[in-house]
């Protein structure tokens, strides 16, 4: 075997028909190689699968709705998606409906490994179908010449009222929380009218129809005068010498009470006996609780208390008896009355008693 003259070596099993054994096993010494044997080459290694793309066509939905997942991959022998997708290695999307918030994981597989990517869609509640009841607009009184009072029902029904939309004219002007029945338009002018209406929302977004309208006019600003202070326990009163309480006063005095029943005569020398117009003002001191007042007027007057319109007849009329009631603070108050007289005969009285309003006479 040393033998630098051999190249090979075997072994071999031998067949001697003369030997005793048969077969047998030989040792095979040579002078050279036959042929070379080469061990086989290792596979390659195979490479990763790539993700190139995992979207949605929508990311964002509500529950009910659909959204299409889409993606490409190379190197993959399977791909799966999970949240009972499934096997998708013959696609290359999806249509999915979640019903709640859900995140997609498509996994790209071969021989050699995996490779993930995720995509989330999220899912709002769905709205409800049934809208509120339509409220009831109750009133719309205007307090002033800049501020109209609004109140209502409330509304039901929906996923919950969640608020309400108050509409002037056609226009949503302000929302309120659903506690509040009640709403103040501070955005008004004097001497104007102006339509209102009210709708309930839900907390699903769902608007229910709009209330009935209800129209409110407001009174004309206070004018500037010169008239002087307001008296204390009775009534400073500035005459002037036409219908729209302007310019200087004719005539400034002070009244005890507003008790006159002028007919056909003048005020006064210096007042007209027809065509002239009052402001009386005055502080007067009142207990806590509910007072009833009595206007008696020909032509118009109108009533503030403390500069909040109370009473409002501001036209040409027979002489008409009005009342109406009014809680008041314990304390003084400013009373504010104006009148004219452009018609008939000439009559102004203003009173008033503690108690609750009992009944309204008058036009």
């Amino acid at each position: 075997m040393l033998n630098p003259g051999f190249a090979a070596i075997g072994i071999a099993r031998v067949y001697n028909a003369n030997s005793m054994y048969g077969w047998y096993w030989t040792t095979d010494f040579g002078g050279y190689v036959d042929q070379p044997l080469s061990p086989a080459p290792s596979p390659t290694p195979a490479s990763a699968p790539v993700i190139t793309s995992f979207v949605a066509s929508s990311t964002a939905i509500t529950a009910g709705q659909s959204t299409t997942l889409t993606w490409n991959t190379t190197g993959a022998t399977d791909v799966t998606i999970d949240n009972g997708v499934g096997d998708v290695s013959q696609l290359t999307s999806k249509v999915v409906s979640p019903a709640q918030t859900t995140t997609y994981t498509l996994t790209a597989s071969n021989s050699a490994l995996s490779v993930s990517a995720t995509v989330t869609v999220t899912v709002a509640a769905a709205r409800g179908t049934q809208a509120p009841s339509a409220p009831t607009l109750k009133s719309a009184s205007a307090a002033s010449p800049t501020e109209i009072d609004l109140s209502w029902s409330a509304s039901t029904g929906g996923t919950g009222i969640a608020g309400y939309e108050v509409v002037r004219n056609g226009a949503v002007i302000a929302n309120v929380p659903a506690t509040s029945l009640a709403y103040a338009d501070t955005t008004v002018t004097g001497s104007s009218t102006y339509a209102y209406a009210v709708a309930a929302y839900d907390q699903a977004g769902n608007i229910s129809a709009l209330s009935n309208t209800v129209q409110a006019t407001t009174p004309a600003s206070p004018v500037s005068t010169t008239c002087a202070a307001p008296a204390t326990g009775a009534f400073t009163g500035c005459y002037y010498n036409n219908i729209t309480l302007t310019g200087t006063p004719a005539l400034t005095r002070t009244d005890s009470q507003i008790n006159f029943d002028w007919t056909w005569s003048s005020p006064d020398p210096a007042v007209n006996y027809s065509d002239f117009s009052v402001r009386w003002q005055g502080y007067f001191t009142f207990n806590p609780g509910p007072y009833t007042f009595t206007a008696i007027t020909s032509d118009g007057m109108r009533v503030y208390i403390d500069g909040v319109l109370v009473f409002d007849s501001w036209r040409n009329q027979p002489t008409n008896v009005y009342t109406f009631g009014q809680d008041l603070t314990q304390g003084q108050h400013l009373l504010t009355v104006e009148y004219y007289d452009h018609t008939d005969s000439a009559s102004a009285h203003l009173s008033w008693q503690a108690g609750s309003l009992t009944g309204r006479s008058g036009r």
